[in-house]
């Protein structure tokens, strides 16, 4: 009756027809350290040579959600969590903290987006260790699956000649 995703895994394919599985990352293999039943979106990014993908952990029984970070040498992993302790913590803005885009402008920063209803956008260190205090994105006249005035979850941004798209 409900979502339940227990791990996260990486697949590959070269002909979008046949799969191979690269990678398996647990919750236990994290700082979360226990089995849990809400690993939800998650997003990728390549900096510095490493891999690195943020995920989300939820519980939404005890109204609680954070985002975590591992790395890798390759995008297939293994994955190892460097931090062993959320990137963006439980609390840190007025909104539940889940479902992670991770941005690359052309000069090399990263970005990492959050939020539901409401979105938030904070720069991430050169190391991936750490971001800078979330600032609010303020969504003019949204509209989405919710009806006028409103978003969703999961938002993601893109950039095609030198224009910013957001979406969820």
């Amino acid at each position: 009756t409900d979502f339940i995703l227990k791990d996260l895994q990486v697949w590959s394919s070269d002909d979008l027809l046949n799969w191979q599985q690269e990678s398996i990352l647990r919750p236990v293999d994290t700082y979360i350290g226990k089995p849990i039943d809400g690993c939800w979106a998650t997003d990728a990014v390549e900096s510095g040579g490493c891999y690195y993908w943020c995920f989300s952990e939820v519980n939404k029984q005890a109204d609680f959600y954070q985002i975590g970070i591992v790395e890798s040498d390759t995008p297939g992993g293994p994955w190892t969590d460097v931090l062993w302790a959320p990137l963006v913590p439980n609390g840190l803005v007025d909104v539940p903290c889940y479902d992670p885009c991770l941005f690359k402008e052309d000069d090399g920063s990263i970005y990492i987006l959050f939020g539901i209803w409401n979105y938030y956008i904070a720069r991430v260190s050169e190391d991936m260790r750490s971001i800078e205090p979330p600032r609010p994105i303020e969504v003019r006249n949204p509209v989405g699956p919710y009806g006028e005035g409103k978003t969703d979850d999961k938002v993601f941004v893109h950039k095609r000649n030198g224009i910013y798209y957001l979406s969820w």
